[in-house]
């Protein structure tokens, strides 16, 4: 009973919590932004400077869908992240957060501001998020893909920018894209997931070149790779040769943070592309399955 009325006691003695004015809560604000700025900086030069660090960047890309800054910012807080909402999503769904748990700061887009050369430019505001792993169920809100070869080929092959031919020539191993003659060509009796991660490799070369990317001059290959390797973990298909990652300390050399932004950003306008026509080809191709077997009932 004691230490109740010394608690009561303590608490009148405190100062009262100070409001803040519009200028001063403004400024927070501008603080607290700055601040998640530079946690991407830095967890971006960490990236780039670790061939490990960078495969576990493309393998958050695949998991999640946010914007490169967002991306590093997830990274630096909650690496293993899997499944992010707000709180209010999690609320509707009668699910609560775990105690202690911290939210994962992002940048969300708040409106539009004129920029000093007339232009338009985006303001941020900071937003917290929680992934499924803090909070107080054992519910899955995350399935691990699994690679279903019928149904990548069924998107890969849906509406394709360029034709597809089996070869016997000895010069291609696996896939190959021919810019020359708008084909990719694929070798006979290869393992499913060879070719798959070569069909995967080769649309994203034909999609860097259609948007007409010149961020990755000199170092296509790099990005085409990675970009193939994001959609190898978004579909669940095994990827041996990781190789490509070496290159990241050539690709990036005395980049400019915006810059290396920049070239991410291209990495995954090409996934997006790719991955959404996959998509749209594999529901289109259930949803005739699906009228077929109707049809025979």
């Amino acid at each position: 009973m004691k230490d109740i009325y010394s608690r009561l006691m303590a608490s009148q003695n405190a100062k009262p919590a100070k409001k803040l004015s519009r200028e001063e809560y403004a400024k927070q604000k501008r603080e607290q932004k700055n601040e998640l700025y530079k946690m991407a900086d830095e967890q971006l030069n960490k990236v780039i400077s670790s061939p490990v660090q960078y495969l576990e960047f493309l393998k958050l890309t695949a998991r999640l869908n946010y914007t490169v800054t967002n991306m590093l910012l997830v990274m630096a807080q909650k690496p293993d992240a899997v499944f992010l909402k707000d709180s209010d999503y999690w609320k509707e769904k009668k699910l609560y957060i775990r105690q202690d748990e911290k939210g994962i700061q992002i940048l969300k887009p708040d409106g539009e501001y004129e920029k000093s050369n007339g232009s338009a430019g985006t303001n941020y505001r900071v937003k917290y998020v929680f992934d499924a792993s803090q909070i107080n169920t054992k519910k899955s809100f995350y399935k691990k893909p699994v690679m279903n070869v019928e149904n990548l080929i069924s998107g890969l092959t849906y509406e394709s920018p360029v034709k597809l031919e089996l070869t016997q020539m000895e010069s291609i191993k696996d896939v190959h894209y021919s810019s020359q003659k708008e084909c990719i060509y694929y070798a006979d009796q290869l393992e499913p997931a060879v070719l798959i991660h070569g069909l995967l490799r080769e649309f994203s070369a034909v999609e860097y070149e259609q948007q007409g990317h010149h961020s990755f001059d000199g170092h296509e290959k790099f990005c085409i790779n990675s970009a193939a390797y994001i959609l190898c973990n978004k579909y669940g298909v095994p990827v041996a040769d990781e190789d490509f990652a070496k290159d990241l300390g050539e690709v990036f050399y005395d980049k400019k943070p915006y810059e290396i932004k920049k070239q991410l950003y291209t990495i995954q306008s090409i996934v997006k592309d790719v991955s959404d026509r996959i998509d749209k080809g594999i529901y289109i191709s259930q949803q005739d399955r699906n009228n077929r077997d109707q049809m025979v009932r």
